[in-house]
């Protein structure tokens, strides 16, 4: 499966609509977005309009942007837009594992909780694990001031194995792909990526 990713384009429109001509390569089967698709919420009808019209079947999650706006509600109404937030969705052979906005809790009861929950359903699936906020302790969440991921979504990493963890929210790690504890993870930014993920069996 080939897809293409992206993240933090904040309401940025040309960055939406160059994205939407690369995603009309034919062998693009979908978008998936990490989250921060608006500037705190701003303009966030007009981004899910544009998503809608996208060539290809949009997957998506909040970020901490569209944490406390009608984003849950709103997004219901696009025919062409999949919220994954604290969900399991399935496309084709994957499941991708969603769960969004998180900002920089290093701690997170909720999401620990509904790991295990994906854990005991989906060990023998093949994951996309899709959040916001990156996992603790990698490149993806190095700031100058240290590390500001999430210690429970990086400890989900060794149950959950994801073929690839998603994530975005840091823009210093925009566009970094690196493998942590066996599992390939990415910051897409905004300029987004193109993933190929591979067919058959685990």
């Amino acid at each position: 499966m080939k897809f293409l990713t992206f993240t933090d384009v904040h309401s940025d429109f040309s960055i939406i609509k160059r994205l939407s001509k690369v995603a009309e390569a034919d062998d693009i089967t979908c978008i998936i977005i990490c989250g921060d698709f608006t500037f705190m919420g701003q303009n966030l009808r007009k981004v899910l309009e544009h998503f809608d019209k996208m060539p290809k079947p949009v997957y998506l999650i909040p970020g901490n942007h569209e944490e406390h706006t009608s984003f849950n509600e709103m997004v219901k109404s696009y025919d062409n837009i999949t919220n994954c937030d604290r969900k399991s969705v399935k496309i084709g052979e994957y499941v991708l594992l969603g769960y969004g906005g998180g900002g920089f809790l290093l701690e997170n009861d909720e999401y620990r909780e509904i790991a295990r929950e994906w854990y005991n359903k989906y060990k023998n699936e093949k994951i996309i694990l899709l959040t916001h906020q990156p996992p603790y302790g990698t490149p993806l969440d190095n700031l100058s001031i240290g590390h500001v991921g999430c210690k429970d979504i990086r400890r989900s990493l060794k149950r959950l194995l994801p073929v690839i963890a998603l994530s975005g929210h840091i823009h210093e790690s925009a566009g970094v792909c690196t493998e942590v504890d066996g599992v390939t993870i990415l910051n897409p930014g905004w300029d987004g990526k193109i993933v190929e993920l591979p067919s058959g069996k685990l």
